[in-house]
């Protein structure tokens, strides 16, 4: 215990208080308890969204992090986390922490975010882009994530043209995968993955 802010009547008699009556096992199984039911409510929602998240607890802490911002922001966070011993805690950002250019990205290592195929790669991305390649070898047009909803667009509409189609649509393209929800409107399911799954 250090002196210099400890060593006065008022916080010792607060420390002796805080030992002998918040901290009993009454207190820790309240705590637990309502830890338990705020992990559970957590993981129902994330599982019924159908999102690849998860919830961190350890007795009756329950953490994670959420952190929109700019690449050049994100980049400073993770470190900072592991500075302060706190770089298991999960922590989620947007597409925006995301640059498509592996020194940039050298210091999001944990950080979990959204993204299309079409930006983090793949089969399908990898086998459009050596098309594209091909097609337009001085470059051609602009590619970025307004061709890939183009892209998506055009492979929805061939999968609804198809004779008997009714809600067995299911199309996996560059902005994720794509199929009619119950009200016959398009759900995206976009991928969600580790920054470190990226190039490790």
């Amino acid at each position: 215990m250090g002196t210099t802010l400890s060593a006065n009547s008022l916080a010792l008699a607060a420390m002796q208080a805080t030992l002998s009556e918040v901290m009993s096992p009454e207190a820790y199984a309240h705590m637990e308890a309502l830890a338990g039911r705020l992990e559970a409510g957590l993981g129902t929602a994330i599982g019924r969204a159908a999102l690849p998240w998860h919830v961190a607890r350890v007795g009756a802490r329950v953490e994670f992090i959420f952190a929109p911002a700019q690449a050049n922001t994100e980049r400073l966070l993770r470190p900072q986390l592991r500075f302060h011993y706190a770089g298991d805690i999960p922590t989620y950002a947007t597409s925006d922490a995301f640059e498509p250019d592996a020194k940039a990205n050298e210091e999001l290592d944990g950080l979990i975010f959204p993204d299309m195929p079409w930006v983090l790669g793949g089969d399908l991305p990898d086998a459009v882009r050596a098309a594209t390649r091909e097609a337009w070898p001085s470059g051609g047009p602009y590619r970025g994530r307004l061709f890939a909803f183009g892209f998506d667009a055009f492979r929805l509409a061939q999968a609804l043209r198809h004779r008997g189609v009714t809600d067995n649509v299911n199309v996996e393209g560059l902005t994720g995968r794509l199929s009619l929800d119950a009200d016959r409107r398009v759900a995206l399911h976009p991928s969600t993955l580790q920054r470190s799954q990226l190039w490790h």
